[in-house]
Order: C-alpha cells, then sequence, then structure tokens
C-alpha cells in the first residue's frame, strides 16, 4: 500500500472511531435517570416522587453521619421512607401503600440526640394533580 492510501486508511479509521464515540456520548447522555414531578430538599439530600404519583425515593447525598427521611402524605394518610444505606450509592425506594397517590413530599435530616433538637427539614412541595 501507498503512503498516501495508508494515511487515508488511518484518517477513515480515526473518523470511525470518533463517530462511534460521540454515538456512544448520545446513547448515555439521553438514557432519563429516574423521572419525577416533585422534589423537595433539605441541604443537598432530597425526596421525590415519580411521574405515576405512586413511586418515592430518598436520597441521602451528605456524608455527615446524619440520616435522611421523606415524609410522604397522601389522601388517605401518609408515610416516610428513609435511606437504608446512608450517603453510599443508592436510594431508599418504595411504592405508596394502598390506593392512594402521594399529595405531597418533605425531607428531613436526622440531628443527634441529645441535645434533644428537632430534625431538620426542608420546605413541603405538593405534588401537581
Amino acid at each position: 500500500m501507498s503512503i498516501i492510501g495508508n494515511r487515508a486508511h488511518r484518517g477513515g479509521r480515526r473518523l470511525l472511531l470518533v463517530t462511534a464515540a460521540v454515538m456512544g456520548l448520545t446513547i448515555v447522555t439521553s438514557t432519563p435517570a429516574y423521572a419525577y414531578i416533585a422534589r423537595a430538599y433539605q441541604e443537598s439530600d432530597y425526596a421525590s416522587v415519580g411521574e405515576d404519583g405512586w413511586t418515592v425515593e430518598v436520597c441521602d447525598m451528605e456524608n455527615d453521619g446524619r440520616g435522611v427521611y421523606g415524609v410522604f402524605a397522601t389522601d388517605g394518610g401518609g408515610f416516610d421512607v428513609g435511606d437504608p444505606n446512608g450517603s453510599a450509592g443508592g436510594c431508599g425506594n418504595r411504592t405508596s401503600p394502598g390506593l392512594f397517590r402521594v399529595r405531597s413530599v418533605m425531607v428531613c435530616e436526622t440531628r443527634p440526640k441529645p441535645p434533644y433538637v428537632d430534625d431538620a427539614c426542608g420546605d413541603r412541595v405538593f405534588v401537581p394533580r
């Protein structure tokens, strides 16, 4: 093969690699993460309600030794969900019990006891109907 032909072949291979990398990046970045309709924060920690109105998620995003839990209100009462592994990878997930959709969400961070201090909670966020 001539020098010119060899260079053209390498250039084609480079173009193919760049194209494959860009397409791979597009596929990775276009994959949707957990889709939510309401999310409440307490500093970096959060609790959210999925698009279906039934699925909830609570994530402890701070390595501070304080647990995190979400408080979810429904038309039939409410329930709490914690992040069982703290700030390690993964979050706490659950589906709303009974036949009730989630109507609001709030996330709280536990405070050491004593001293007897209330847990720190963010603002309650209402789920669009």
